[in-house]
C-alpha cells in the first residue's frame, strides 16, 4: 500500500513539476494513474464518503433560508438586509458600515416579528439577517465588512 501511495505521489509529483497537462498523457500513463488511483481509492473508501457526505448543518441552513425567504418581504421590505435589534453600538456600527457600502437595511424589533422569531428560535438580539444567512449575536466589524462587501459586489 505505501508503495502503491508512493508511486501515485510519485507520479502528480512528476507531473506537477512538469507542468504536465493530466489530458494529455499517453495510454501508458494514463492507464498507470487510472490503476493507482483506483487503488487508493479502494484501499480508502472514506476518502469518497467523505467528499460525498453532506455540508454539516446543511439541513439547517437550508430551512433556515427557507423561513428567510417565506418572510422576506416582512423583513427586507425595499431594503438589502435586516438588524433586529436594540439601538446601540451595534446598531450604530452596521449603520456605519452599510452606508460605506450604499446598503440600506430595515431595524427590527423581536416583537415586530413573531412569526420569524418562533420560526427561527430568536430569542437573544442582536441578530443580522441577509437574504442566505444569520448572524446571531454581536457580530465582529470585519465578519460584517466581508458580509456587507459580498453583497454590494453582488448589485
Amino acid at each position: 500500500m505505501i508503495c502503491r501511495t508512493a508511486a501515485l505521489a510519485a507520479l502528480l509529483a512528476g507531473a506537477a513539476s512538469a507542468q504536465t497537462d493530466f489530458t494529455s498523457l499517453t495510454p501508458e500513463e494514463r492507464a498507470a494513474f487510472h490503476g493507482e488511483l483506483r487503488a487508493v481509492l479502494l484501499a480508502h473508501p472514506e476518502i469518497v464518503r467523505n467528499a460525498l457526505a453532506p455540508a454539516p448543518y446543511a439541513d439547517e441552513i437550508a430551512k433556515d433560508k427557507a423561513i428567510i425567504a417565506r418572510h422576506s418581504e416582512a423583513l427586507f421590505g425595499t431594503h438589502d438586509f435586516a438588524f433586529i435589534g436594540p439601538p446601540g453600538d451595534a446598531l450604530e456600527e452596521l449603520a456605519a458600515l452599510g452606508a460605506e457600502h450604499g446598503l440600506s437595511f430595515a431595524r427590527h424589533r423581536l416583537s415586530d416579528l413573531p412569526a420569524l422569531a418562533a420560526a427561527l428560535d430568536l430569542t437573544e438580539p442582536p441578530f443580522y439577517i441577509f437574504r442566505d444567512v444569520i448572524y446571531r449575536g454581536a457580530m465582529p466589524a470585519i465578519v460584517l465588512e466581508r458580509e456587507l462587501s459580498r453583497m454590494a459586489g453582488e448589485r
